[in-house]
Formats: structure tokens, sequence, C-alpha cells
């Protein structure tokens, strides 16, 4: 009976210190504006996502999770997405894309075109000056393709939204936390994903932390207060990952196990 006290109280004091506020999309006209210039020669974009609901090659409607939005023909427009049916890439892929000029489009995106409801994944865009851009989810490079463009992303005039391009009446789903922005290319090999919350560091563009739990203003800790306004998005909390926990797997009962006992 004592051993099982010990256990409850292990297990309520690691779910409580690795709650962690989040903002809550519900897919009906949900974003964040972080304005125009929060990414301006920006290298690494990473951030962690939670789906609502599963994603697999049966997605009908492209799913956003940050970008620009540039009128046709799209030039300087950039954004990271889970691609719809009927694409170039198989429905359900996570793609990154600049549009550099007309016909001229840089894509890197994942391995994989699954994903699982209620799990939790860190994706990291990077572009570096002499490997291209490159993609990384849960920490691992992804294989399928690398665009040599080297160019970090410059501001074009359009604001940039979490959750949403408007246009293509396209939004995510989902739960959303720790967007970091870097002017330096963060990532070149596989790497264990940083758990919230970050800290700014000389690098840093913006960073939201989303720890807020309250209000409608995102906070920028970086450097340069690139406060974000959100509209629609609301408050939760969520265990991401564990201090005592570097695997990549975010929940106490596939992290902890007692022995002999049950």
């Amino acid at each position: 009976m004592r051993k099982l006290l010990i256990l409850f109280i292990l297990l309520f004091s690691l779910s409580t210190y690795s709650q962690s506020p989040v903002l809550y999309f519900d897919g009906n006209d949900n974003y964040v504006d972080i304005g125009p210039l929060a990414a301006n020669n920006a290298r690494t974009i990473e951030f962690w996502f939670n789906l609502e609901y599963s994603v697999d090659s049966s997605l009908q409607d492209e799913i956003i999770l940050i970008g620009t939005e540039i009128p046709d023909p799209n030039v300087t427009e950039w954004h990271l997405s889970l691609t719809q049916f009927g694409t170039v890439n198989p429905a359900g892929t996570l793609r990154f894309v600049y549009v550099e000029g007309v016909n001229q489009v840089a894509q890197v995106y994942s391995n994989k075109n699954e994903w699982n409801a209620d799990h939790w994944y860190h994706v990291a865009v990077v572009i570096d000056h002499n490997l291209g851009m490159r993609l990384f989810v849960d920490g691992e490079l992804q294989k399928e393709r690398q665009s040599m463009f080297n160019s970090p992303i410059n501001f074009n005039g359009a604001n940039i939204e979490i959750g949403r391009q408007v246009g293509f009446n396209r939004y995510f789903n989902g739960k959303i936390d720790d967007l970091r922005i870097s002017n330096e290319a963060l990532y070149l090999n596989d790497f264990s994903p940083p758990c919230p919350d970050l800290m700014a560091d000389n690098t840093t563009i913006g960073l939201w932390n989303f720890n807020e739990n309250e209000g409608s203003i995102a906070n920028d800790s970086g450097p340069n207060n690139f406060d974000g306004m959100i509209y629609g998005a609301t408050w939760d909390t969520a265990t991401i990952c564990l201090t005592t926990n570097n695997d990549g797997n975010y929940n106490v009962s596939n992290t902890l196990k007692v022995y002999p006992n049950p």
C-alpha cells in the first residue's frame, strides 16, 4: 500500500510539473497574427503541435500550421502545412514551401504522412547557408527531399499567421506550443527536441512560449517584442515532455515503470 501511495505521489508530481499552457485552435477561423517582421532573416522555425484528429492519406483539406499568404503568383510566399489529397506530395505529408519566383518553388517535406491525434510532435524547418533547406520531425532529419534553397526568409509585406491561410480557407485544428524563430540554422543533424519552455538566446528573432493562459495577447519573449494577437484560439494545458524523459514520447505511463508492481 505504501509503495502504491509513493507511486501515486510521484506520478502526480511529475505530471503536474510538466503541465504547460498551450493554445488550442478549433479549426474554424482560429489563428494568431505575429505580424510581418517576426521571421525576417529567419533560418530556423520550430514548435510543437498536437492534432485534434488523426491525419493520413485520406486528408481532403490542407491544414496550415504557420506561414504567409501572397496573391498570385505567390512570389515570396512561404508556409508549413499538411498537404491535401490531389497535390504533388502524398496527402498528409508535412511540407514547407518557399516560392522563390514564378515557377520556382523550394520545398522540403516529411517522410511520413500519418499523424496521430492527441500526440505531440516537434517540427523544425532549417535553412542553412551551405546545406540548404531541411526539415526535422521529432529531431529526425527527413530524407524525402532537401531543397538547395539557402537564403533566409525575408520580409514580404504579409503578416505571419499561426493556424490560418485565409485566402484558401485553411485552418489548423489542435494545439500548438513553444514557437521559436531564429536567425541561425540551429540544427544540421538529428537532435533531441527541446522541451518547453525555451529561452531566448542571441540567435532568437521571436519566441512565443504561450504561457499567458489568459487574454488575447501571445507575448514574445525574444528581444524584438513581436507580441501576437490571438483570434478565436483558446487556452488549454498539456503534458508535452518530462524532465525525466528524453526519448520523444511524452506520456508518464510510457516512461515510468515500477517493477515488480503491476
